[in-house]
């Protein structure tokens, strides 16, 4: 943190960067103060201004850091040796994706072994680290994820346009019109796995159209977002057709696609989001090169 608030000079960058909220950054800076006695940096117009004995620490805190990336970079080759890629997919197609892909991965001579991790928000900060060889993430904007670090290789996979409407099978919408109107009129929760958009495409549209949407819970998992919505009178949205094919097959849920008409009005005045892959960027493994070149074609897949 220090070394990034040295080198930008801002706070809300630093936040951004490390994707933590601007009041830990202040905790952290307040410890700092409190270690060395000092201010450390002081505050301007513009951003925080590093004095003195900020830049006396900087190049020793700098060689710290510059340490650690050294004895990562010695794991991650000892990876590259075992054939060993650590992989974060999110929870909605994990299982049946990584089934489809081993089976994928037999029809080259290499072993491929593979760790699959569970992702959340910080998946992309592993990757710079060299924790994971890459991760998926949905996102409305490319210039943002890429602008998260300039270590990042931000791919594009594929642009999340369908919607499937999620429910009991029982639920009184089914028996009326759906439209983005009528769906707001109900609990809503949010599914969208794998975002890093502080709101999902369907809230930033009641926002954006004065419709008042009651956001009753957050679901990352696919088996509790499955029992939840067995009892309830909630609806959920995804861009998944994956989560959309296994609540089809399970008695007492359903899932519907929502008309092109209503999901080109919903991505009206706003980016569509897209699946992207993030690796570190200078990676160059051509056994990595192969696996995600597997995997992006399997996405595809699950997902047109």
């Amino acid at each position: 943190m220090f070394v990034l608030l040295y080198e930008s000079e801002s706070a809300t960058v630093v936040s951004r960067q490390l994707n933590i909220p601007a009041p830990k950054i202040s905790r952290c800076l307040k410890s700092l103060r409190e270690s060395f006695d000092n201010e450390l940096f002081v505050r301007r117009r513009y951003g925080m201004c590093p004095n003195a004995v900020a830049s006396q620490i900087y190049p020793i805190a700098k060689g710290i850091i510059a340490s650690a990336e050294a004895f990562n970079h010695i794991h991650a080759e000892a990876k590259v040796l075992t054939n060993q890629f650590v992989i974060a997919l999110p929870d909605y197609f994990a299982c049946s994706l990584t089934k489809d892909l081993l089976v994928k991965l037999k029809q080259f001579n290499d072993k491929f072994n593979l760790v699959l991790e569970q992702w959340h928000a910080n998946s992309w900060q592993e990757v710079i680290n060299d924790k994971l060889s890459f991760t998926l993430c949905c996102h409305s904007s490319l210039d943002e994820l890429q602008s998260l670090s300039d270590k990042l290789d931000v791919i594009p996979l594929i642009q999340l346009s369908n919607l499937y409407l999620l429910a009991s099978s029982e639920h009184p919408i089914l028996s009326q019109e759906i439209s983005l109107e009528s769906i707001a009129q109900y609990p809503y929760v949010d599914t969208e796995f794998a975002k890093l958009d502080e709101y999902t495409p369907f809230q930033r549209f009641c926002n954006s159209q004065g419709i008042e949407l009651q956001t009753e819970l957050t679901v990352r998992n696919t088996s509790s977002l499955i029992d939840y919505m067995y009892s309830h009178t909630s609806l959920a949205l995804t861009s998944y057709r994956t989560l959309y094919d296994k609540f089809a097959m399970i008695p007492g849920l359903h899932a519907c696609q929502i008309s092109k008409v209503e999901a080109a009005r919903l991505h009206q005045g706003q980016d569509t989001p897209w699946l992207f892959l993030l690796k570190k960027r200078g990676n160059s493994d051509p056994k990595l090169e192969q696996l995600i070149m597997t995997l992006s074609e399997l996405v595809k897949d699950h997902l047109e």
